[in-house]
């Protein structure tokens, strides 16, 4: 019976994917938990997280060193990102 309960909590509950912020001026430990906690460099949280989404605050964001013209932003399948957050949304 717990199994069934369990099983049933599980497919009828909504799934949330887990949201990492990012943003270049943030002040806080760069865990891209909050927006005051947000990586402030894209590609570590791109390299950082398996699935879910990233909230990026507007801002211009270059991949790799400073003047590295070869330098792209590395994707991955299961990441959805989204950009030009102003920094205090808190749903899409």
């Amino acid at each position: 019976m717990l199994r069934l309960v369990a099983l049933c909590v599980l497919l009828c509950s909504p799934l949330t994917a887990q949201v990492t912020y990012v943003d270049a001026s943030a002040p806080g430990v760069g865990d891209g938990s909050s927006w005051s906690d947000a990586f402030t460099d894209l590609q570590a949280a791109l390299q950082t997280l398996p699935l879910g989404e990233v909230w990026v605050a507007q801002g211009t964001y270059h991949p790799g060193l400073p003047g590295d013209r070869t330098a792209t932003f590395q994707l991955r399948s299961g990441l959805a990102i989204y950009g030009g957050f102003d920094g205090t949304e808190t749903s899409l």
